[in-house]
């Protein structure tokens, strides 16, 4: 509530002057509420505080507003967090080295390779952030080839710091999200070792950027990607790929540790018109326990075909079986909702199952009440403890696409009703993805009793979240 008072700046400051469990609750508070970060401009003076904990948060929540410091402002913290790997306080390596993204890559280039080559792990992590986060993107790009040089250095050194130091880098790339960057690392790994270590290390990643350029790779070192394919990995070869030239990457990967990698492949072979591979899928439906499941989700992520009654028994299972068809609506939800193409004979093609699911609900209100159930449950339960103003938590979309009416009901009943931590994740959710409608809810709400719910609806009325 103190967030909506007009003098919430010096109630603020108040409570950075206070004891350090005060200013570290403050601090995380403030880094979570971007809407609140023009207050970042007075943690300055807690750089110089003497619990490191309350510098590195101070750091981090500069660093979440885009508050760029002078790097004479960072220099007592980068020599404190020296690459010798000596600080007594390693994770003001990472927070001060991190920070340097903010400013121009000519004033951070050389500090950041020298970390980078440092023998500090935290060091090294954040410095591969830093030379792939800052910059232009020809800065970020030339960054990123001196990740992969390194990399591939310790690797072939095979010491056991460098080992240590190599997984430091790859955990750090495997937050990149943009292909450009990784496809330099792709480019600095052109010999069947070094791209071994570069598909353990960021093959999830990788293919979590569904770039069809990937796929050449992936044909010129089978044996790198197919060792032991993360899940995705032959639904990639199903969107992008050819049933004649990858059918063998495919099948290899029916043979996966991991069961869902291997019916994964397996359903990937059936929709490529494989008969033994879709008889043998529909054969693990029924194995037990994991296998199963795996066989049940890989199915209904891949194939196009409804099978309700698999999917009943899966919503009325719970535990595992509720958690993977849960996975596989979020997964088909996020879709693109297109009209099927005609076939070739002129006749229309079948809708994919979520839409023949909506359908079959909207003509059953016994069923859409018991779907609408499961669907609430497992939204409030990603609705995550800490308040986050403005947040969007919880795929509604799941429910907004396939059960609509449903949908609005649980709008009236959220926001019309009791406020709470859920209304408004709702809000901010129809603030992104349903505008008019959440400028009209946010009309009624903008006095509610519920601090949260208040303010983002004030921030909705004067245009402060994006649609």
């Amino acid at each position: 509530m103190l967030a909506d008072g007009p003098d919430f700046g010096a109630v603020f400051e108040q409570l950075l002057a206070d004891e350090a469990p005060v200013v570290l609750g403050s601090l995380r508070w403030l880094h979570d509420n971007p809407r609140l970060h023009r207050h970042a401009a007075g943690l300055r003076a807690l750089l110089s505080h003497d619990h490191p904990d309350v510098v590195f948060e101070a750091l981090q929540c500069m660093r979440a507003a885009k508050l760029a410091l002078p790097l004479a402002t960072l220099e007592p913290l980068l020599q404190a967090s020296s690459p010798s790997g000596e600080s007594p306080h390693p994770r003001l390596i990472s927070a001060a080295v991190e920070h340097l993204e903010l400013l121009p890559a000519a004033q951070t280039r050389a500090r950041l390779l020298t970390h980078l080559h440092g023998e500090s792990l935290d060091g090294v992590w954040a410095a591969t952030r830093s030379l792939t986060r800052g910059g232009t993107p020809s800065e970020r790009a030339s960054g990123a080839r001196e990740v992969a040089r390194l990399l591939h250095e310790l690797v072939e050194a095979g010491e056991e710091g460098a080992t240590r130091a190599s997984r430091r880098i790859l955990q750090a790339l495997a937050t990149v999200d943009d292909y450009e960057l990784l496809a330099e690392v792709l480019a600095a790994s052109e010999t069947p070792a070094r791209m071994k270590v570069v598909a353990a290390g960021l093959g999830a990643t990788l293919l979590g950027c569904d770039d069809p350029r990937l796929l050449s790779f992936l044909r010129r070192f089978p044996d790198a990607f197919g060792l032991a394919p993360p899940p995705g990995y032959a639904r990639f070869y199903l969107r992008h790929g050819d049933s004649e030239l990858d059918s063998l990457a495919v099948r290899s990967a029916c043979g996966a540790s991991d069961p869902l990698v291997g019916y994964e492949a397996t359903a990937v072979l059936a929709a490529w018109g494989e008969q033994s591979a879709r008889a043998e899928l529909e054969r693990a439906l029924d194995y037990p326990g994991t296998l199963g499941v795996a066989a049940f989700r890989a199915r209904a992520s891949v194939l196009p075909e409804l099978d309700g009654s698999r999917l009943e028994r899966a919503r009325r299972g719970g535990g595992p079986w509720g958690d993977a068809l849960w996975a596989v609506l979020r997964a088909r939800t996020a879709e693109p909702d297109v009209e099927p193409a005609a076939e070739p004979d002129g006749e229309p093609a079948a809708k994919g199952w979520l839409s023949q699911l909506a359908e079959q609900l909207a003509a059953a209100p016994g069923r859409a009440r018991e779907w609408a159930g499961f669907i609430e449950g497992r939204l409030r339960g990603q609705i995550p403890g800490k308040f986050v103003v403005g947040a969007q938590s919880a795929d509604f979309a799941v429910l907004a696409r396939l059960l609509p009416r449903e949908f609005e009901a649980l709008v009236e009943r959220s926001l019309g009703g009791v406020p709470d931590r859920f209304a408004v994740d709702l809000l901010a959710w129809l603030g992104a993805h349903r505008p008019a409608s959440a400028r009209a809810w946010a009309e009624r709400v903008a006095d509610s009793p519920h601090w949260g719910l208040r303010r983002l609806a004030r921030e909705l009325l004067a245009g402060g979240v994006s649609s």
